[in-house]
């Protein structure tokens, strides 16, 4: 039950360190914005394995391409987040970069931080609500 705690709350911080992160890098750097289009998309594949019978499952993750310009400059967003759903080829998505290095760049929406403490919050609740039974 401890390990839970500690795994919840440790999803908790790193949420709260990413979503942090993320503010700094587009507050306080004076980060420019700009639109983007998803133009294609890694797959990555993981195998979990369990003890029970089958073994185990393949996972499959899609991480987009994302091109932006500025200044007339192509420049490339990848990896910015992994998902078991494919990524919408031609979707247009807001960026923002940093105007002395256009090649740093983030999304403007940070979906992971906020996801990951949602997450962590859910399962510091079960975690409450098994310790009660």
């Amino acid at each position: 039950m401890i390990v839970g705690y500690a795994f919840s709350i440790f999803i908790i911080v790193f949420g709260i360190y990413s979503s942090y992160d993320h503010y700094v890098k587009s507050k306080k750097s004076g980060y420019l914005s700009t639109m983007g289009e998803i133009i294609d998309y890694r797959v990555r594949e993981k195998w979990e394995s369990n003890d029970g019978p089958g073994g185990g499952r393949n996972w499959i993750y899609y991480s987009p391409i994302i091109l932006y310009k500025v200044n007339e400059k192509q420049y490339e967003l990848k990896g910015v987040w992994a998902s078991t759903s494919k990524p919408k080829v031609g979707k247009k998505v807001l960026i923002k970069y940093n105007p002395n290095k256009p090649e740093e760049s983030i999304l403007s929406k940070n979906f992971f931080g906020i996801t990951t403490i949602i997450i962590g919050g859910l399962l510091l609740m079960l975690m409450i609500i098994l310790s009660l039974h």
